[in-house]
């Protein structure tokens, strides 16, 4: 869900918005002159971090004169899922280079992640993420229309950073689905879990022992064994009246990696393993028995060579001696 440049939440709505992201709804957060700084704070920010918003919203900044002057993007967390993209320096200026011409001076929680800033004298965040509890919520201390920046008329800038920021809220932090051989599988559902069955990749079935537990309004399933998933393929636990949950094991995709070793590495493998350089002695048992040198497949070519010509030439010859004869 985006908020952009809401003046207000009433009162009736912050109870079930707060539900849904706790139960893992992905909540963005942009500012504007519509919005009423303090209503929001005093409606869905708090100091312990029990409401929703990440930091708490102040006073509007806004340049002297656009034609003259704007604010930029000084700084970011390169490393961030949501601003990975603008990293490589060739992107990097359609994020750095975008004028911001006003935002809200904001003072975000001691839990909150400040992921971007403006270069104004201060230092203001002008991005700012925060989990609550299984949901995430960013806040962008500007607009995401063209009041007080021109980010909506850069394609290049906007697509990528929204993008990436939507996928980044919208992502749960759930067990992973693709597992190695004999390891256990976890799932959970948002809704009552009947008839539990593990159904593997031959086909079998049986019933999945255990009961399910309530955790912040998701049900987490009975813990799959790794004595179960010791074979390759797809598991899926099916339930009544629900979509089956899938698994997939598989073996570490690094045990085919093609890297090449150094001699000294490869033979530190296995003491059966010697490697000889070319021209050099054998370091094994027999050291004192030089290596063949050359290639024999010429050897064995200039013989078979040698033989059919011999072979030509006696085939002549008697061929030659019954022309005599008759």
């Amino acid at each position: 869900m985006w908020l952009a440049d809401v003046e207000n939440l009433p009162a009736a709505v912050i109870e079930p918005l707060e539900r849904r992201v706790e139960h893992g709804l992905g909540l963005v957060i942009s500012l504007g002159p519509t919005v009423n700084a303090a209503a929001w704070n005093a409606r869905v920010f708090a100091r312990d971090g029990s409401r929703l918003l990440p930091a708490e919203l102040g006073a509007e900044v806004a340049v002297a004169s656009r034609r003259d002057d704007y604010y930029r993007v000084k700084e970011f967390q390169a490393d961030h899922p949501v601003l990975a993209f603008f990293a490589d320096e060739r992107w990097r200026p359609l994020l750095t280079e975008v004028p911001v011409y006003q935002f809200l001076e904001t003072s975000p929680l001691a839990a909150a992640r400040v992921l971007a800033r403006f270069d104004d004298d201060r230092g203001s965040p002008a991005l700012v993420e925060r989990a609550y509890v299984r949901g995430k919520v960013v806040l962008l201390a500007t607009t995401i229309s063209p009041q007080w920046t021109r980010l909506p008329e850069s394609p290049r800038t906007l697509v990528p950073f929204a993008h990436e920021l939507l996928r980044y809220v919208a992502a749960h932090d759930d067990a992973p689905r693709n597992v190695e051989p004999g390891a256990a599988l976890a799932a959970e559902v948002a809704s009552f879990p009947r008839g539990l069955e593990l159904v593997r990749p031959d086909g079998s079935r049986r019933a999945l022992d255990g009961e399910a537990v309530q955790k912040d309004g998701r049900w987490t399933l009975p813990v799959v064994d790794g004595k179960e998933t010791t074979r390759i393929g797809v598991y899926r636990i099916a339930m009544e009246g629900a979509p089956a949950v899938n698994f997939a094991v598989q073996l570490d995709p690094r045990e085919g990696d093609l890297q090449r070793y150094a001699p000294r590495e490869l033979e530190s493998l296995h003491r059966a393993l010697s490697v000889i350089e070319a021209g050099a002695e054998s370091r094994g048992d027999d050291a004192g028995v030089r290596p063949e040198r050359g290639e024999l497949w010429r050897k064995v070519a200039l013989l078979c060579l040698i033989v059919l010509v011999l072979e030509t030439l006696w085939a002549a010859w008697l061929g030659a001696r019954r022309t005599v004869r008759r």
